[in-house]
């Protein structure tokens, strides 16, 4: 009797457990009342807005060849001829090797600081969208500058090392006098002075003295959520961690973000092919500028004067190209890398295999001038300087440099100043012996 009570007993427990287990497995609360609002964010956007092709191009240098002088203009008017040519009627482009009409004693020249495609540029361009575009690559533009002249004609130049190349356009409007009373008859333009960098290169200065606006800025945090969500195929899986003090960790296993909260910059790195093939100039600028549109990465604001421009586009081995942030129409430079944005690309891919990016916009809460050294005292000093040699001179120019302020986080300061390149050195800002006497040495900044 005991016996088979113990059986029963042991069978009803055995059915108890197994409808429990069933229970368990099988029951799901109802979402509506016990999940809470979502912690993972889906949002592929920063906030910013987007740009229109025609936001990313600005000349380095505008220059005006008239009665043998070399005349410049200050940067915001450099920036306004600039839209203004962009919006000229052009027809009938032409690509030519002679460039005896270019060379003109009087004609308006912009330099730009890397080699653009013509094909991508012309998207900024009033033209009829229906005529073929030469495929080419220019850094510079002439255009025709003589008064009796009733045709016209812009020249997009390319400097190569065996000769140079153009392809040139007709300009359908005469704007002389319009271009002649505002930029140089009001009283807007000023004297440059020459100088012959590596190969024999001209580079333009300011004969004297420019009194340039310095910026105080408060930053403003970037959220790291988007740039997650559209860097990893499953961001939801990505958990932050502690790589280093002051650094954060994203890794899917195979690509990685890494977000420095003291320099405030973003780093990614994705899968490298060892195959990569060279894209064109054209293709890798369409590329990044679609990446970067279709989040917004964009984050500067040109109501704010604060832009990112295209500086630098390497086709040869990387596939890579920086968009550098300007302050008031001037390029800015930094030691960290919030001065920029960089991204190099594999060719079978549209997004990055490298992208580092400023994790910061900036809100203007000051505003103070300064007065920057005049060209022939930067001149005078290069040549005396044996810390620079003429020859190897690339570029030389004024530019904001970008620095967090000490001791009060969240705020930086930009002042003017100048600053050169050397073959095979990285930009880096002139400090004169009067600014080292205050503290001090060259600083190298930026890697482009």
């Amino acid at each position: 009797m005991w016996e088979h009570f113990k059986t029963g007993l042991l069978a009803f427990l055995v059915v108890v457990s197994m409808l429990l287990t069933y229970a368990l497995w099988s029951y799901q609360p109802s979402l509506e009342n016990t999940q809470g609002p979502s912690t993972i964010s889906e949002e592929t956007t920063l906030d910013a807005d987007q740009k229109k092709p025609s936001e990313l191009f600005i000349p380095s240098n505008v220059i005006f060849h008239y009665n043998g002088d070399h005349l410049g203009i200050d940067k915001g008017q450099e920036d306004k001829l600039f839209n203004r040519i962009q919006q000229w009627p052009l027809s009938d482009f032409t690509k030519n090797i002679n460039l005896t009409e270019v060379m003109k004693e009087t004609s308006i020249e912009m330099e730009f600081a890397t080699s653009l495609p013509l094909e991508f540029f012309a998207n900024t361009l009033a033209y009829n969208g229906e005529e073929e575009i030469p495929q080419f690559e220019f850094n510079r533009i002439f255009i025709d500058f003589e008064k009796g002249s009733s045709v016209k004609n812009i020249y997009f130049v390319s400097d190569n090392e065996d000769e140079t190349e153009s392809v040139s356009a007709t300009i359908k409007t005469n704007f002389y006098s319009d271009v002649y009373q505002t930029f140089i008859n009001e009283g807007n333009a000023f004297s440059l002075l020459t100088f012959t960098g590596k190969d024999g290169e001209i580079i333009y200065v300011p004969e004297d003295e420019r009194t340039l606006t310095t910026y105080t800025y408060r930053d403003n945090q970037l959220d790291v959520d988007p740039l997650k969500n559209i860097l990893f195929s499953n961001p939801e899986i990505v958990k932050p961690s502690d790589y280093l003090p002051g650094e954060t960790f994203y890794s899917d296993g195979s690509l990685e973000i890494t977000v420095n909260k003291n320099t405030n910059v973003l780093q990614y790195k994705g899968l490298l092919n060892d195959e990569t093939n060279t894209l064109r100039k054209q293709e890798l600028l369409e590329i990044s500028y679609n990446f970067t549109n279709d989040h917004r990465g964009f984050t500067g604001s040109n109501e704010r004067d604060d832009s990112f421009k295209v500086f630098y586009l390497n086709d040869f081995r990387d596939n890579d190209i920086v968009y550098r942030r300007y302050l008031n129409h001037y390029p800015s430079f930094d030691e960290n890398g919030i001065t920029e944005l960089y991204m190099s690309f594999d060719s079978s891919k549209v997004s990055p295999n490298r992208y580092v990016r400023p994790m910061i916009k900036l809100s203007i809460i000051a505003k103070d001038e300064e007065t920057v050294r005049a060209g022939q005292d930067v001149l005078s000093y290069i040549e005396q300087s044996d810390m620079y040699e003429s020859e190897k001179v690339e570029g030389l120019l004024i530019g904001y440099y970008l620095e967090k302020r000490p001791g009060n986080e969240g705020y930086y300061d930009a002042s003017p100043g100048w600053f050169i390149k050397q073959a095979g050195s990285d930009w880096e800002r002139i400090i004169f012996p009067s600014d080292s006497e205050a503290g001090g040495d060259n600083d190298a900044v930026e890697s482009n």
